[in-house]
Formats: structure tokens, sequence, C-alpha cells
């Protein structure tokens, strides 16, 4: 997934060891405890959306690495991908536009998965993560989609196959009564089924 960047005004300042006044052993450690408790709050908020829902999900979903899942703050960030991939400017363009209103992608059915953590899907889900009660079920609902993403991926499933397969997990999880809040989402995706697979 992208690093956090931390812009450069936001560092914290330190003064030198040497440039302080004298000071207990206990007062350096609770000044060096409380600076670096900053420097990771702003490395958490610079997080994209989702990065901990992200993480929650893998942990359900053991097939996938956690270095196979790119999470996008906008889909523009895919840009930086694509020209690495030498696709050409205009590709590249072409490209973004096509993958802009999807929660979850690939690029040519390869890894690594991308998540579009400004889509509507993923915001969410997102929400029901950090606010519903149940936290857990709102990875699972995000492992799934991350699972039909892996067949693409891995290996180069068609729509309906992914579809199937995305379907099977969430009724294995529904079955072991692991999620419970899951219902429309899966019968959304049995009606995206037919529509890609036949009745």
């Amino acid at each position: 997934m992208p690093s956090a960047h931390v812009p450069q005004g936001k560092l914290p300042q330190f003064t030198p060891f040497a440039a302080r006044s004298p000071a207990t052993f206990s007062t350096v450690c609770w000044r060096l405890a409380s600076e670096w408790l900053f420097i990771a709050l702003i490395l958490l908020r610079a997080q994209p959306a989702g990065h901990g829902l992200i993480r929650r999900a893998l942990h359900f979903l053991p097939q996938v690495r956690p270095d196979q899942v790119i999470v996008l703050e906008s889909p523009s960030d895919l840009m930086g991908y694509l020209l690495a991939w030498h696709y050409s400017r205009d590709a590249a363009c072409e490209t973004i536009k096509e993958v802009a209103s999807f929660a979850e992608f690939t690029v040519d059915r390869h890894f690594p998965i991308f998540v579009n953590a400004s889509s509507r899907h993923v915001k969410r889900i997102v929400t029901s993560w950090e606010r519903s009660g149940f936290p857990d079920q709102a990875a699972r609902v995000m492992a799934s989609d991350l699972y039909h993403e892996y067949q693409h991926a891995q290996g180069g499933a068609d729509e309906c196959r992914a579809l199937t397969a995305q379907i099977a997990l969430l009724k294995q999880w529904r079955d072991a009564h692991l999620l419970t809040i899951a219902g429309p989402y899966i019968s959304a995706k049995e009606t995206e089924s037919r529509r890609f697979c036949g009745p």
C-alpha cells in the first residue's frame, strides 16, 4: 500500500539534547514518548481511508498477501503505476476513466488489487466498520470483494467465475453465523451473477 506522506511543515520540531536545560531522566523519557506519540498520530491520520479496514479484511483472507493490495485515495493515484508499467499517458488516462467508478479492480487481471477509497461502496463499508456494532462483519464484506478480485488476478477468472466464488464465500460465512448483516449484499451479487452467468 502507498506510504503515508507527512508534509514537512507538519513534523514536530525537536530541540537537540545539548540545547535543553538539565532535566531528570523521567522528564526526558516523558518528552521522548510524547514526541513519538505525536509522530505516530500524524502518520495514522495520513493513511488513506480504509487502510485499517483492509488490514482487518486480509485477516479473513489468508490467500491474499498485504503487498498484493494497494489503497488509492483517488483513481488518479493510479497514474504513477500505469506509467511505471509503460502505459502511454493517453492510455493511462483512458484506463483511469474506465476504472474510476469501481470500488476494487485489477489492471489486465494481474496483481496488485487496487481499492478505490473514494468510491461510495468502500466509504459505506468503512463507515460500517468504524461505527456499527459489527466491525468484523463489515471487514468480511470487504474481504469478499478482495476475494472477487483475487479470482481475476490469480487465475484470470472471468466475471461470472469471480462472482460465483465471491457469493460462495459470503454464503459460507453467513451459514457459519459469521456474517449476519449481508443478506441484501448477497442478493445484489446473485442478481449481478445472473446477468453475467445467465439463469
